[in-house]
């Protein structure tokens, strides 16, 4: 049976009048032996990203494939946790800048 768990919540918080900082939630969908994280959240969520993993027994390596709903830099910069493991996204999403880590 296919699960599918938010890992860790994603957020808006305005910072200022103009400024906002945002980041995606980082969901982890499991069927069977298969692991896939769908989008990674912002820079400043690695940690919680890594901590709900391990809560669940789970290593970055362990994880098969990555989904990206779309290559904006709240959704993507957690990449870097996670390198070799193969990347499923939107068409033309390499050619995103913000996909260069």
């Amino acid at each position: 049976m296919t699960s599918v768990e938010i890992l860790v919540k994603g957020f808006p918080l305005r910072e200022a009048s103009w400024v906002w900082r945002i980041s995606s939630s980082v969901t982890l969908v499991q069927e069977e032996d298969i692991l896939l994280l769908m989008d990674l959240g912002a820079r400043d969520r690695h940690q919680a990203v890594l901590e709900a993993l391990n809560y669940r027994g789970i290593e970055p390596c362990d994880i098969d494939s990555i989904v990206l709903t779309h290559p904006h830099i709240h959704h993507v910069r957690a990449l870097g946790l996670f390198p070799g493991t193969s990347i499923i996204a939107p068409e033309g999403t390499a050619k995103s800048s913000c996909l260069r880590l």
